[in-house]
Protein backbone atom coordinates (compact mmCIF):
# COMPACT_ATOMS: atom_id res chain seq x y z
CA UNK A 1 0.00 0.00 0.00
CA UNK A 2 2.55 2.45 0.97
CA UNK A 3 4.45 1.36 -2.26
CA UNK A 4 1.69 2.46 -4.23
CA UNK A 5 1.50 5.51 -2.65
CA UNK A 6 4.44 6.40 -3.41
CA UNK A 7 4.12 5.50 -6.96
CA UNK A 8 1.44 8.17 -7.22
CA UNK A 9 3.20 10.93 -5.25
CA UNK A 10 5.99 10.75 -7.91
CA UNK A 11 3.95 10.51 -11.11
CA UNK A 12 1.73 13.18 -9.32
CA UNK A 13 5.41 15.20 -9.06
CA UNK A 14 5.81 14.51 -12.74
CA UNK A 15 2.57 15.77 -13.56
CA UNK A 16 3.31 18.99 -12.20
CA UNK A 17 6.76 19.42 -13.61
CA UNK A 18 5.21 18.99 -16.99
CA UNK A 19 2.22 21.57 -16.33
CA UNK A 20 4.77 24.08 -15.48
CA UNK A 21 6.86 23.35 -18.19
CA UNK A 22 3.59 23.88 -20.09
CA UNK A 23 2.85 26.75 -18.89
CA UNK A 24 6.14 28.23 -19.41
CA UNK A 25 5.89 27.06 -23.08
CA UNK A 26 2.46 29.38 -23.20
CA UNK A 27 4.00 32.14 -21.80
CA UNK A 28 6.82 31.98 -24.38
CA UNK A 29 3.98 31.31 -27.15
CA UNK A 30 1.83 34.33 -25.55
CA UNK A 31 5.05 36.51 -25.72
CA UNK A 32 6.01 35.61 -29.48
CA UNK A 33 1.96 36.68 -30.27
CA UNK A 34 2.42 39.74 -28.68
CA UNK A 35 5.60 40.35 -30.31
CA UNK A 36 4.08 39.22 -34.03
CA UNK A 37 0.92 41.78 -33.05
CA UNK A 38 3.02 44.50 -32.63
CA UNK A 39 4.88 44.42 -35.59
CA UNK A 40 2.12 43.22 -37.77
CA UNK A 41 0.43 46.57 -36.22
CA UNK A 42 3.74 48.61 -36.97
CA UNK A 43 4.58 47.43 -40.29
CA UNK A 44 0.61 48.32 -41.47
CA UNK A 45 1.13 51.49 -40.22
CA UNK A 46 4.37 51.84 -41.95
CA UNK A 47 2.81 50.65 -44.99
CA UNK A 48 -0.19 52.98 -44.69
CA UNK A 49 2.12 56.45 -44.61
CA UNK A 50 4.00 55.01 -47.39
CA UNK A 51 1.10 54.60 -49.63
CA UNK A 52 -0.35 57.74 -48.47
CA UNK A 53 2.93 59.65 -49.26
CA UNK A 54 2.54 57.77 -53.10
CA UNK A 55 -0.47 59.05 -53.43
CA UNK A 56 0.45 62.35 -52.56
CA UNK A 57 3.18 62.17 -54.66
CA UNK A 58 1.15 60.57 -57.37
CA UNK A 59 -1.56 63.52 -57.23
CA UNK A 60 1.18 66.23 -57.29
CA UNK A 61 2.94 65.02 -60.34
CA UNK A 62 -0.66 63.82 -62.20
CA UNK A 63 -1.96 67.69 -61.14
CA UNK A 64 1.91 69.34 -62.91
CA UNK A 65 0.95 66.63 -65.40
CA UNK A 66 -2.08 67.68 -66.00
CA UNK A 67 -0.95 71.42 -66.45
CA UNK A 68 1.98 70.81 -68.82
CA UNK A 69 -0.63 68.71 -71.30
CA UNK A 70 -3.20 71.68 -71.52
CA UNK A 71 -0.61 74.26 -72.06
CA UNK A 72 0.48 71.84 -74.81
CA UNK A 73 -2.52 71.33 -76.19
CA UNK A 74 -3.49 75.06 -76.54
CA UNK A 75 -0.04 75.37 -78.55
CA UNK A 76 -1.11 72.60 -80.70
CA UNK A 77 -4.60 74.55 -81.29
CA UNK A 78 -3.00 77.96 -81.47
CA UNK A 79 -0.38 76.32 -84.68
CA UNK A 80 -2.91 74.96 -86.26
CA UNK A 81 -5.41 77.53 -86.33
CA UNK A 82 -1.70 79.79 -87.25
CA UNK A 83 -1.05 76.81 -89.68
CA UNK A 84 -4.64 77.00 -91.07
CA UNK A 85 -4.55 80.57 -91.60
CA UNK A 86 -1.52 80.64 -93.64
CA UNK A 87 -2.53 78.04 -96.29
CA UNK A 88 -6.27 80.40 -96.76
CA UNK A 89 -6.40 81.25 -100.18
CA UNK A 90 -7.95 84.25 -98.91
CA UNK A 91 -4.38 85.12 -97.64
CA UNK A 92 -2.56 88.00 -100.09
CA UNK A 93 0.47 87.28 -98.56
CA UNK A 94 0.74 84.11 -96.53
CA UNK A 95 4.83 84.36 -96.44
CA UNK A 96 4.30 87.53 -94.47
CA UNK A 97 4.08 86.50 -91.51
CA UNK A 98 6.88 84.32 -91.08
CA UNK A 99 9.21 86.73 -92.40
CA UNK A 100 8.40 89.34 -89.07
CA UNK A 101 11.07 89.69 -86.89
CA UNK A 102 10.49 88.63 -83.60
CA UNK A 103 9.16 90.59 -80.86
CA UNK A 104 11.08 91.87 -77.74
CA UNK A 105 8.90 90.47 -75.10
CA UNK A 106 9.65 90.21 -71.01
CA UNK A 107 12.73 88.28 -69.52
CA UNK A 108 10.12 85.05 -68.90
CA UNK A 109 8.75 85.02 -71.80
CA UNK A 110 9.69 83.09 -75.16
CA UNK A 111 8.01 83.55 -78.24
CA UNK A 112 9.01 82.58 -82.25
CA UNK A 113 7.65 82.97 -85.64
CA UNK A 114 5.63 80.19 -86.76
CA UNK A 115 7.85 79.64 -89.78
CA UNK A 116 10.06 78.02 -87.39
CA UNK A 117 7.96 75.49 -86.30
CA UNK A 118 7.05 74.04 -89.90
CA UNK A 119 3.64 72.51 -90.22
CA UNK A 120 1.03 71.61 -87.70
CA UNK A 121 1.88 67.90 -88.62
CA UNK A 122 5.35 68.03 -87.86
CA UNK A 123 5.03 70.13 -84.77
CA UNK A 124 2.67 67.19 -83.54
CA UNK A 125 4.94 64.78 -83.83
CA UNK A 126 7.88 66.78 -82.08
CA UNK A 127 8.33 66.43 -78.18
CA UNK A 128 7.80 69.05 -75.47
CA UNK A 129 11.80 69.28 -75.22
CA UNK A 130 12.12 69.93 -79.11
CA UNK A 131 10.00 72.98 -78.51
CA UNK A 132 11.88 74.20 -75.59
CA UNK A 133 15.05 74.00 -77.97
CA UNK A 134 13.78 75.58 -80.72
CA UNK A 135 12.35 78.79 -78.04
CA UNK A 136 15.34 78.66 -76.18
CA UNK A 137 17.27 79.78 -78.94
CA UNK A 138 14.72 82.27 -80.03
CA UNK A 139 14.66 83.84 -76.95
CA UNK A 140 15.22 87.58 -76.88
CA UNK A 141 15.74 89.88 -73.98
CA UNK A 142 13.30 92.51 -73.60
CA UNK A 143 15.39 96.06 -72.44
CA UNK A 144 18.84 97.20 -72.37
CA UNK A 145 20.40 98.11 -68.99
CA UNK A 146 20.44 101.41 -68.10
CA UNK A 147 17.09 101.96 -69.35
CA UNK A 148 13.40 101.88 -67.85
CA UNK A 149 11.01 101.91 -71.21
CA UNK A 150 9.43 99.43 -72.98
CA UNK A 151 9.48 99.28 -77.04
CA UNK A 152 6.30 99.50 -78.39
CA UNK A 153 4.74 99.25 -82.05
CA UNK A 154 3.36 101.45 -84.31
CA UNK A 155 0.28 99.72 -84.14
CA UNK A 156 -0.97 98.33 -80.79
CA UNK A 157 -4.43 98.24 -80.96
CA UNK A 158 -3.62 94.71 -83.23
CA UNK A 159 -1.43 93.20 -81.15
CA UNK A 160 -2.21 90.01 -79.34
CA UNK A 161 -1.41 89.18 -75.58
CA UNK A 162 -0.94 86.11 -73.97
CA UNK A 163 -3.04 83.84 -72.59
CA UNK A 164 -2.27 83.83 -69.12
CA UNK A 165 0.55 86.57 -68.47
CA UNK A 166 -0.93 89.52 -71.01
CA UNK A 167 2.50 90.08 -72.42
CA UNK A 168 1.87 91.79 -75.94
CA UNK A 169 3.46 89.66 -78.69
CA UNK A 170 3.96 90.75 -82.32
CA UNK A 171 1.50 89.83 -85.14
CA UNK A 172 2.63 86.19 -86.56
CA UNK A 173 4.10 85.79 -83.44
CA UNK A 174 3.05 82.82 -80.72
CA UNK A 175 3.77 82.22 -77.35
CA UNK A 176 6.33 78.91 -77.03
CA UNK A 177 6.27 78.70 -73.41
CA UNK A 178 6.10 80.16 -70.51
CA UNK A 179 8.87 78.96 -68.04
CA UNK A 180 7.81 75.80 -66.57
CA UNK A 181 8.12 76.81 -63.27
CA UNK A 182 6.28 80.37 -63.50
CA UNK A 183 3.43 78.40 -65.56
CA UNK A 184 3.11 75.89 -62.96
CA UNK A 185 3.41 78.00 -59.95
CA UNK A 186 0.93 80.61 -61.20
CA UNK A 187 -1.38 77.64 -62.00
CA UNK A 188 -1.26 76.16 -58.63
CA UNK A 189 -2.62 79.01 -57.01
CA UNK A 190 -6.11 77.84 -58.80
CA UNK A 191 -6.49 75.48 -55.60
CA UNK A 192 -5.21 78.38 -53.35
CA UNK A 193 -8.39 80.08 -51.42
CA UNK A 194 -7.98 83.84 -50.84
CA UNK A 195 -9.60 83.39 -47.50
CA UNK A 196 -6.84 80.33 -46.72
CA UNK A 197 -3.96 83.28 -47.94
CA UNK A 198 -5.82 85.75 -45.38
CA UNK A 199 -5.40 82.97 -42.61
CA UNK A 200 -1.63 82.35 -42.99
CA UNK A 201 0.57 84.57 -40.86
CA UNK A 202 2.71 87.51 -41.92
CA UNK A 203 6.34 87.15 -42.11
CA UNK A 204 7.53 89.70 -39.83
CA UNK A 205 9.34 93.04 -41.55
CA UNK A 206 13.01 92.33 -41.68
CA UNK A 207 14.19 95.54 -43.57
CA UNK A 208 14.59 98.49 -41.02
CA UNK A 209 15.24 101.99 -42.31
CA UNK A 210 17.08 103.89 -40.00
CA UNK A 211 20.32 103.84 -41.35
CA UNK A 212 18.92 104.52 -44.85
CA UNK A 213 20.51 107.99 -46.28
CA UNK A 214 18.71 108.06 -49.62
CA UNK A 215 16.80 104.84 -52.40
CA UNK A 216 17.99 105.80 -55.96
CA UNK A 217 17.10 103.90 -59.30
CA UNK A 218 19.63 103.69 -61.88
CA UNK A 219 19.63 104.99 -65.06
CA UNK A 220 17.52 107.24 -66.73
CA UNK A 221 13.68 106.72 -66.57
CA UNK A 222 12.04 108.22 -69.78
CA UNK A 223 8.62 110.02 -69.30
CA UNK A 224 6.36 107.88 -70.97
CA UNK A 225 3.65 109.18 -73.94
CA UNK A 226 0.15 108.32 -74.99
CA UNK A 227 -0.35 106.77 -78.26
CA UNK A 228 -4.21 106.97 -80.10
CA UNK A 229 -4.87 104.03 -82.58
CA UNK A 230 -4.17 106.69 -85.73
CA UNK A 231 -0.92 106.58 -84.35
CA UNK A 232 -1.12 110.25 -82.96
CA UNK A 233 1.04 110.93 -79.85
CA UNK A 234 0.46 112.59 -76.29
CA UNK A 235 2.29 114.15 -73.50
CA UNK A 236 1.09 112.98 -70.22
CA UNK A 237 -0.78 115.76 -68.42
CA UNK A 238 0.64 114.20 -65.20
CA UNK A 239 1.61 116.23 -61.75
CA UNK A 240 3.97 118.12 -63.26
CA UNK A 241 2.23 119.56 -66.40
CA UNK A 242 -1.25 120.51 -64.16
CA UNK A 243 1.45 122.59 -61.67
CA UNK A 244 2.42 124.25 -65.29
CA UNK A 245 -1.15 124.60 -65.97
CA UNK A 246 -2.82 125.32 -63.04
CA UNK A 247 -3.97 128.48 -63.11
CA UNK A 248 -4.74 129.21 -66.46
CA UNK A 249 -7.14 126.18 -66.47
CA UNK A 250 -8.61 127.36 -63.02
CA UNK A 251 -9.46 130.35 -63.99
CA UNK A 252 -11.80 129.05 -66.73
CA UNK A 253 -13.40 126.75 -64.98
CA UNK A 254 -14.41 129.95 -62.37
CA UNK A 255 -15.90 131.46 -65.97
CA UNK A 256 -17.77 127.86 -66.45
CA UNK A 257 -21.66 127.56 -65.90
CA UNK A 258 -22.34 124.36 -63.82
CA UNK A 259 -25.36 122.37 -64.55
CA UNK A 260 -24.81 120.24 -61.55
CA UNK A 261 -27.67 119.07 -59.32
CA UNK A 262 -27.48 119.87 -55.60
CA UNK A 263 -24.55 118.38 -53.60
CA UNK A 264 -27.63 115.93 -51.81
CA UNK A 265 -27.60 114.54 -55.40
CA UNK A 266 -24.10 112.87 -54.45
CA UNK A 267 -24.67 111.88 -50.99
CA UNK A 268 -27.59 109.71 -52.32
CA UNK A 269 -25.26 108.21 -55.47
CA UNK A 270 -22.78 107.30 -52.22
CA UNK A 271 -25.59 105.55 -50.57
CA UNK A 272 -27.36 103.85 -53.68
CA UNK A 273 -24.03 102.49 -55.37
CA UNK A 274 -20.89 102.65 -53.06
CA UNK A 275 -22.79 100.75 -50.23
CA UNK A 276 -23.82 97.99 -52.27
CA UNK A 277 -19.63 97.17 -53.02
CA UNK A 278 -18.15 95.87 -49.73
CA UNK A 279 -15.95 98.31 -49.10
CA UNK A 280 -11.91 97.25 -49.30
CA UNK A 281 -10.22 96.33 -45.67
CA UNK A 282 -7.78 98.99 -45.75
CA UNK A 283 -4.06 97.76 -46.36
CA UNK A 284 -1.59 97.22 -43.24
CA UNK A 285 1.07 99.83 -42.28
CA UNK A 286 4.38 99.25 -43.98
CA UNK A 287 7.90 100.40 -43.25
CA UNK A 288 8.02 104.09 -45.02
CA UNK A 289 10.54 103.36 -47.69
CA UNK A 290 9.04 106.08 -50.17
CA UNK A 291 10.40 108.98 -47.83
CA UNK A 292 13.92 108.39 -48.91
CA UNK A 293 13.01 108.42 -52.92
CA UNK A 294 13.97 111.76 -52.92
CA UNK A 295 14.63 112.57 -57.24
CA UNK A 296 10.99 112.27 -58.67
CA UNK A 297 9.02 110.22 -55.95
CA UNK A 298 5.92 107.96 -57.13
CA UNK A 299 4.05 108.63 -53.69
CA UNK A 300 1.96 105.80 -52.47
CA UNK A 301 0.06 102.83 -54.21
CA UNK A 302 -3.56 103.82 -54.26
CA UNK A 303 -5.28 101.36 -56.97
CA UNK A 304 -4.04 98.54 -59.49
CA UNK A 305 -6.26 97.84 -62.74
CA UNK A 306 -6.10 95.03 -65.15
CA UNK A 307 -6.90 97.16 -68.66
CA UNK A 308 -8.01 94.53 -70.87
CA UNK A 309 -9.10 97.20 -73.39
CA UNK A 310 -5.83 98.02 -74.12
CA UNK A 311 -4.17 95.30 -72.40
CA UNK A 312 -1.74 96.20 -70.03
CA UNK A 313 -1.59 96.75 -65.88
CA UNK A 314 -2.30 100.63 -64.59
CA UNK A 315 -0.82 101.33 -61.39
CA UNK A 316 -2.27 104.49 -59.91
CA UNK A 317 -0.12 106.13 -57.17
CA UNK A 318 -0.35 109.49 -55.96
CA UNK A 319 1.94 111.30 -57.95
CA UNK A 320 0.78 109.33 -61.43
CA UNK A 321 0.30 106.31 -63.04
CA UNK A 322 2.10 103.13 -64.30
CA UNK A 323 1.54 101.34 -67.25
CA UNK A 324 3.12 97.52 -67.68
CA UNK A 325 2.48 95.53 -70.45
CA UNK A 326 2.25 92.90 -68.63
CA UNK A 327 1.78 91.44 -65.14
CA UNK A 328 5.27 89.79 -64.92
CA UNK A 329 6.54 93.52 -65.42
CA UNK A 330 5.10 94.55 -62.14
CA UNK A 331 7.98 92.67 -60.33
CA UNK A 332 10.76 94.65 -61.83
CA UNK A 333 9.35 96.74 -59.26
CA UNK A 334 10.71 97.14 -55.76
CA UNK A 335 9.66 94.49 -53.04
CA UNK A 336 8.15 97.16 -50.95
CA UNK A 337 5.67 98.37 -53.71
CA UNK A 338 5.33 94.90 -54.94
CA UNK A 339 4.48 94.33 -51.22
CA UNK A 340 2.22 97.06 -50.83
CA UNK A 341 0.16 95.81 -54.16
CA UNK A 342 -0.12 92.33 -52.39
CA UNK A 343 -2.67 94.15 -50.09
CA UNK A 344 -4.71 95.33 -52.00
CA UNK A 345 -7.54 94.25 -54.68
CA UNK A 346 -7.20 94.43 -58.02
CA UNK A 347 -9.43 96.11 -60.05
CA UNK A 348 -10.22 93.10 -62.84
CA UNK A 349 -13.60 93.88 -64.34
CA UNK A 350 -12.90 91.91 -66.93
CA UNK A 351 -12.76 89.16 -65.07
CA UNK A 352 -9.52 87.92 -66.53
CA UNK A 353 -8.47 84.62 -64.95
CA UNK A 354 -4.51 85.11 -65.11
CA UNK A 355 -5.16 88.97 -63.73
CA UNK A 356 -6.33 87.16 -60.66
CA UNK A 357 -4.43 84.12 -60.44
CA UNK A 358 -1.37 86.73 -60.51
CA UNK A 359 -3.27 89.06 -57.71
CA UNK A 360 -3.47 85.65 -55.81
CA UNK A 361 0.60 84.90 -56.13
CA UNK A 362 1.42 88.23 -55.26
CA UNK A 363 -0.49 88.22 -51.81
CA UNK A 364 0.37 84.53 -50.99
CA UNK A 365 4.76 85.38 -51.94
CA UNK A 366 5.09 88.06 -49.33
CA UNK A 367 3.84 85.88 -47.01
CA UNK A 368 6.12 82.97 -47.34
CA UNK A 369 9.20 85.28 -47.34
CA UNK A 370 9.50 85.45 -51.21
CA UNK A 371 10.75 81.68 -51.43
CA UNK A 372 9.98 81.42 -55.41
CA UNK A 373 12.12 83.03 -56.94
CA UNK A 374 10.46 83.10 -60.19
CA UNK A 375 8.17 85.32 -58.92
CA UNK A 376 10.44 87.24 -56.79
CA UNK A 377 10.44 90.94 -56.63
CA UNK A 378 13.17 93.44 -57.26
CA UNK A 379 15.29 93.73 -54.12
CA UNK A 380 17.62 96.34 -53.05
CA UNK A 381 21.48 96.56 -53.24
CA UNK A 382 23.18 98.49 -50.24
CA UNK A 383 25.89 100.75 -51.12
CA UNK A 384 27.70 102.51 -48.40
CA UNK A 385 28.54 106.10 -48.01
CA UNK A 386 31.68 107.12 -47.37
CA UNK A 387 32.47 109.56 -44.32
CA UNK A 388 28.56 109.74 -43.66
CA UNK A 389 28.26 108.03 -40.18
CA UNK A 390 24.69 109.02 -37.88
CA UNK A 391 25.81 111.05 -35.17
CA UNK A 392 23.23 110.25 -32.60
CA UNK A 393 24.81 106.02 -32.71
CA UNK A 394 28.00 106.83 -34.70
CA UNK A 395 26.77 104.14 -37.55
CA UNK A 396 27.38 103.72 -41.26
CA UNK A 397 24.72 105.29 -43.66
CA UNK A 398 22.87 103.60 -46.85
CA UNK A 399 22.28 104.18 -50.18
CA UNK A 400 19.84 101.89 -51.55
CA UNK A 401 20.24 101.04 -55.34
CA UNK A 402 17.35 99.54 -57.39
CA UNK A 403 17.28 98.86 -61.50
CA UNK A 404 14.92 100.93 -63.14
CA UNK A 405 11.57 99.82 -63.45
CA UNK A 406 10.46 98.55 -66.69
CA UNK A 407 7.55 100.41 -67.22
CA UNK A 408 5.70 100.89 -71.16
CA UNK A 409 7.01 104.22 -72.86
CA UNK A 410 4.47 103.86 -74.99
CA UNK A 411 0.46 103.90 -74.09
CA UNK A 412 -2.46 102.73 -76.04
CA UNK A 413 -5.22 105.66 -74.84
CA UNK A 414 -8.00 104.04 -73.86
CA UNK A 415 -10.94 103.25 -76.62
CA UNK A 416 -13.87 105.35 -75.68
CA UNK A 417 -17.49 105.05 -76.44
CA UNK A 418 -18.59 108.21 -78.15
CA UNK A 419 -21.58 110.68 -77.62
CA UNK A 420 -22.92 108.36 -74.02
CA UNK A 421 -23.03 111.04 -71.76
CA UNK A 422 -26.67 112.62 -72.95
CA UNK A 423 -28.12 111.13 -69.67
CA UNK A 424 -25.18 112.10 -67.23
CA UNK A 425 -26.66 112.70 -64.13
CA UNK A 426 -22.97 113.56 -61.99
CA UNK A 427 -19.64 112.50 -62.06
CA UNK A 428 -17.43 112.20 -58.72
CA UNK A 429 -14.49 110.52 -57.43
CA UNK A 430 -14.86 107.57 -55.61
CA UNK A 431 -11.80 107.02 -52.96
CA UNK A 432 -12.08 103.21 -52.69
CA UNK A 433 -10.98 102.75 -56.24
CA UNK A 434 -9.33 106.03 -56.84
CA UNK A 435 -11.25 106.60 -60.12
CA UNK A 436 -13.50 109.25 -61.79
CA UNK A 437 -17.10 107.81 -62.09
CA UNK A 438 -19.91 108.95 -64.15
CA UNK A 439 -23.34 108.17 -62.98
CA UNK A 440 -26.39 108.15 -64.97
CA UNK A 441 -30.08 109.69 -64.99
CA UNK A 442 -31.79 105.92 -65.19
CA UNK A 443 -29.55 104.13 -62.99
CA UNK A 444 -27.66 101.89 -65.60
CA UNK A 445 -24.18 101.18 -64.94
CA UNK A 446 -21.74 103.70 -64.03
CA UNK A 447 -18.53 104.41 -66.17
CA UNK A 448 -15.55 104.27 -64.75
CA UNK A 449 -11.75 106.02 -65.26
CA UNK A 450 -8.94 105.29 -63.55
CA UNK A 451 -6.43 108.02 -65.81
CA UNK A 452 -7.47 111.48 -66.27
CA UNK A 453 -5.81 111.15 -69.96
CA UNK A 454 -8.71 108.84 -70.98
CA UNK A 455 -10.74 111.73 -70.97
CA UNK A 456 -8.53 113.03 -74.44
CA UNK A 457 -9.96 110.20 -76.11
CA UNK A 458 -13.55 110.89 -75.64
CA UNK A 459 -15.56 112.91 -78.42
CA UNK A 460 -16.05 116.58 -78.32
CA UNK A 461 -19.76 116.58 -76.62
CA UNK A 462 -18.83 114.08 -74.15
CA UNK A 463 -16.01 116.05 -73.01
CA UNK A 464 -18.47 119.28 -72.75
CA UNK A 465 -20.49 117.31 -70.74
CA UNK A 466 -18.01 116.51 -68.24
CA UNK A 467 -16.44 119.86 -68.13
CA UNK A 468 -20.64 121.58 -67.23
CA UNK A 469 -20.62 119.85 -64.42
CA UNK A 470 -18.68 119.96 -61.64
CA UNK A 471 -17.10 116.35 -59.86
CA UNK A 472 -17.94 116.12 -56.54
CA UNK A 473 -15.44 114.51 -54.57
CA UNK A 474 -14.19 114.10 -50.39
CA UNK A 475 -12.11 116.54 -49.03
CA UNK A 476 -9.51 114.20 -48.61
CA UNK A 477 -9.50 113.47 -52.90
CA UNK A 478 -9.36 117.20 -53.62
CA UNK A 479 -6.04 116.74 -55.15
CA UNK A 480 -6.71 113.51 -57.48
CA UNK A 481 -10.03 114.26 -58.43
CA UNK A 482 -9.70 117.88 -59.76
CA UNK A 483 -6.90 116.49 -62.09
CA UNK A 484 -10.04 114.60 -64.04
CA UNK A 485 -11.65 118.23 -63.74
CA UNK A 486 -8.72 120.02 -65.21
CA UNK A 487 -8.26 117.89 -67.78
CA UNK A 488 -12.03 118.01 -69.19
CA UNK A 489 -11.89 121.73 -69.01
CA UNK A 490 -8.44 121.78 -70.96
CA UNK A 491 -9.40 119.33 -73.65
CA UNK A 492 -13.13 121.21 -73.76
CA UNK A 493 -11.13 124.50 -74.67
Amino acid sequence: MRATDNTRGIEMNHMKERSSELQRLVEVVKEKHDYMKEWYNSRNTTIVDRVKRITEGFEFVRRRVNILWADQCKQQEVLQKRDHDAEDPGNPDPSATSEQPPATTSTQLIVFKPSQLGSSQGTSSGTVEEIQQLASSSYIESSLPGTSSVPSTADLALQAVHPITGEILEEGEIVADLSHEQLLALNEMKEVDDAEIDKMPIEPETEIVENIEEIVFEGETCKSTYVRADGMEFDSFDEEWMNENREEIDEQLKNHTSSDNPTDSFQEWRKRFLLKVEKPTPPEAQVDFLQFEKVKPHGKILSWMFVKDIHCVAIKREHGIQYFNSLLRILSLSFYDVAALSKLDIINRSNYFGATLFARKIKFEPKKGWKDESYKPQFLVYQHIKFMLDPSTNTARYKLIYQPTKVMDKILLMPMKQNFLDDMRLWCYDSDTHEAVIVFKDDRENFRMLDQMWIVNMYAADISKLFRHDIFYEDKDAHLALQFQRVACYCFY
